[in-house]
């Protein structure tokens, strides 16, 4: 049952209509592409029901905080700490040692309901790390406990010292809210995703219903096409929305308000959209949503991560199925025995269930977080292998963090030991992971350099990602450019993940979504991003020719397009075979056009190419490990034996000029 003390039936058919979508979302289901806004819709659901129930009780003089939040440890806790503890005894089976150690980071921060305030410091709900994060799908339910700290007592507050106000008072925290986040999606993309200031008007619209803001009674006909419209926004939303629409910002009112249309409609009597949502298999899928929510994302995560690849339709399909029968075993077992008071029967021993609940996975996360991962489970050789991911993990300090006011030669950090630096690294994460190599050719060559780079920016001008702020990569690269134009520069070198931002696509079993390159001139049409790609390289071609700097292009790192500290040291702990080394045609067959563009615009441009698979690559493969050291700390940046493989070919890069010059 909900938590309306008036049952809805046709609500808990609204949460089936939010969940179904977000398992499909999750899974892969193409046609679902915008299925995450079913978490918008639960919003909405939330700050309605709880609403209504405490505005119920303070009529009636009985609403009592502590009743409150002893009805939020019944819903809320058990199913989510059973399910954090299975995921501790599933991960010491499964999990190498560092996603071991990143379970239970985001267990423990799970734990005090603060998960979306760490993945909003990590990184984006859309990105590759993000999909292999067992608990990523948690920062819904910290939003929602974050908000329910504070609204009973403003309820409270506003409820006794300005009653007439209520609404309107809330209105206006409302609009401040939606005000954040429409400013938030544009500047602030990440954190207006996660936190709660700016997803809090999605749940005060819920509560506006409560309140009673609208008219109560409207005839069976207008409620069934109230409803359609709602369904319709939400259908909408579902499927033509994707990862690179601006959310939430403004595009979340169309399933929030489709959804309060949903629920408004409901009012009406003998409305037909209300008796389909109130279908008894509707209506079930709705009351299991909660461990539905919880066990099916953990599912999809760990199968990734046991078959190391991406799932396939049916696979996906097979889980998301095997979940909801999860669901209903955690729904029956778990949810309903806490919530009937079956067990923990007295508001005394239900809040002592919950502190030693928070108290027992905050220990356990602990125990691994301190004990790395527990590394002992494995054989030395297999952790050995493992532990080289952590190379990829590098604490950021500000030569990676810069904002493009600040990127200024003084602020960029050096590469080598001289004072005035002659040459400019200049690119994306691969420019960043090769920063301890350029740093020892400087050292080996006596020229220094400085570092401008920033992850996910590639090195083009007047080039954006849509799935980022429109400007950030557009200035980020006008900041270096000027950079670039100080006389002490003599040479730019740009590296750069080149094929995946051509193709616009990740490659072979790599998780995430796939980049959209766009420009002033980009169309629909342009897919591949192959014509925005030219133009922003050819761009910056020509302005650092205009300036006379020399250049040099590092091309494209073979990607191995699998996670390879965790596949390698996965065969020698569980003694399986997985891999096979990618084939020297592969990676030319994915540089085909980028290699084809370089030899065009050389003669034009005349800078020099450096070529990494002609150090990685033998005449038929690429390899990953050499001497049983992986070459790569995860599918596609290199490990530090890695790039010390590539510092002769940089030392000849940094010096090639200048011995041509001197006559060497």
């Amino acid at each position: 049952m909900s938590d309306n003390p008036k049952y809805r039936p046709d609500i808990d058919g609204l949460r089936a209509i939010a969940v179904i979508p977000v398992v499909f979302f999750h899974a892969g289901i193409a046609q679902f592409r915008g299925g995450f806004v079913g978490v918008d819709v639960f919003f909405v659901i939330s700050g309605y029901l709880i609403t209504s129930l405490i505005l119920q009780e303070m009529k009636e003089g009985g609403f009592s905080t502590l009743v409150f939040y002893e009805r939020r440890i019944r819903r809320i806790f058990p199913a989510v700490f059973g399910l954090m503890l299975a995921l501790f005894v599933v991960g010491y089976w499964l999990l190498l040692p560092q996603p071991f150690v990143e379970l239970s980071k985001t267990a423990l921060a799970t734990t005090f309901f603060a998960s979306n305030l760490l993945f909003w410091r990590q990184a984006g709900y859309f990105d590759a790390p993000g999909e292999s994060k067992p608990l990523l799908h948690t920062w819904s339910l910290a939003v929602e406990e974050q908000f329910y700290i504070l609204f009973p007592l403003y309820l409270l507050v506003v409820v006794r010292w300005l009653r007439h106000g209520l609404k309107w008072l809330t209105v206006c925290v409302a609009l401040l809210s939606f005000a954040l986040s429409l400013y938030g999606v544009a500047f602030k993309p990440s954190a207006t995703f996660y936190l709660a200031p700016t997803r809090a008007w999605e749940l005060l619209l819920g509560a506006l219903l409560a309140m009673g803001g609208f008219r109560r009674q409207v005839s069976a006909t207008v409620g069934a096409m109230i409803g359609l419209a709602g369904i319709s926004l939400i259908a909408y939303s579902v499927f033509f929305f994707s990862d690179v629409t601006p959310f939430p910002g403004a595009s979340a009112l169309v399933p929030c308000l489709g959804t309060a249309l949903v629920i408004y409609s409901g009012s009406a009597s003998g409305n037909w959209v209300s008796h389909l949502l109130s279908l008894r298999p509707i209506v079930f899928i709705g009351l299991i949503s909660y461990s539905l929510y919880l066990w099916h994302w953990p599912m999809l995560v760990f199968a990734r991560l046991y078959l190391v690849r991406r799932l396939k339709p049916m696979e996906a399909i097979g889980i998301a199925v095997s979940s909801m029968f999860l669901a209903t075993l955690s729904w029956k077992f778990i949810e309903q025995p806490f919530r009937q008071r079956k067990l923990a029967s007295t508001r005394k021993t239900i809040f002592a269930f919950g502190i030693v609940c928070m108290v027992s996975v905050a220990s356990l996360s602990l125990w691994v977080w301190l004990g790395n991962g527990l590394p002992s489970r494995m054989s030395p050789e297999a952790g050995r292998v493992a532990a080289i991911a952590a190379e990829c993990i590098k604490p950021r300090d500000h030569c990676n963090s810069l904002g493009h006011k600040d990127v200024h030669l003084s602020n960029l950090c050096p590469l080598g030991s001289a004072a005035n630096p002659e040459f400019l690294l200049w690119g994306d994460s691969h420019a960043e992971n090769l920063r301890d190599s350029f740093v020892q050719a400087a050292n080996l060559t006596g020229i220094s350099g400085a570092q401008a780079t920033r992850a996910g920016c590639p090195p083009m001008l007047g080039v954006a990602r849509l799935d980022l702020p429109p400007s950030q990569c557009v200035e980020f690269s006008n900041a270096v450019l000027k950079v670039a134009s100080d006389n002490s520069i003599k040479k730019v070198v740009l590296v750069a993940r080149w094929a995946f931002w051509a193709e616009g696509a990740r490659y072979l079993h790599e998780q995430g979504t796939n980049p959209k390159l766009t420009d002033e001139e980009s169309s629909d049409a342009d897919s591949p991003s192959h014509a925005v790609f030219k133009r922003g390289l050819e761009r910056l071609l020509s302005a650092l020719n205009a300036l006379g700097k020399e250049i040099v292009i590092v091309a494209s790192i073979p990607e191995i397009g699998w996670d390879v500290p965790s596949v390698l040291g996965r065969e020698l702990w569980q003694g399986r075979e997985i891999h096979s080394d990618p084939t020297l045609a592969e990676y030319l067959n994915r540089n085909r056009f980028v290699f084809k563009l370089f030899a065009e615009l050389q003669a034009s441009y005349h800078f020099k190419l450096v070529y990494p698979h002609e150090t990685l690559c033998d005449k038929t493969l690429c390899h990953v490990m050499i001497d049983r050291q992986p070459l790569y700390c995860d599918d596609n940046h290199l490990s530090l034996r890695g790039q010390q493989l590539l510092i002769p070919s940089l030392v000849r890069a940094l010096t090639e000029d200048r011995d041509q010059k001197s006559g060497k």
